[in-house]
């Protein structure tokens, strides 16, 4: 609701300061469906011809490395969650 509401005003803003009362709506008497993305299955599947594009090597690309040497910034436990790591809100990021 929160979103809805700032994207009409254009601004963040509380629902409760717009929308007074129960909110109430109609149903329109019909939908309109654009389908004329979808394509129907072919009657002849053997005759169609799926077209993909070149497959690309990227330049640099190679396996994994048998070990790997670097300076541990952060070492956690089990079940953590990126809250854990790094946690939501204003006030998160600079806790004195």
């Amino acid at each position: 609701m929160t979103a809805a509401v700032s994207a009409i005003t254009g601004k963040i803003t509380d629902p409760r300061d717009v929308i007074k009362g129960p909110l109430s709506f109609t149903l329109p008497e019909k939908f309109v469906i654009d389908d004329s993305m979808i394509l129907p299955p072919s009657d002849r599947p053997s005759k169609v011809i799926v077209e993909r594009a070149p497959i690309l090597n990227l330049p640099g690309k190679r396996g994994a490395e048998e070990s790997l040497r670097t300076k541990v910034v952060l070492k956690v436990g089990d079940n953590i969650t990126t809250d854990d790591i790094m946690p939501q809100g204003p006030r998160s990021c600079f806790k004195v």
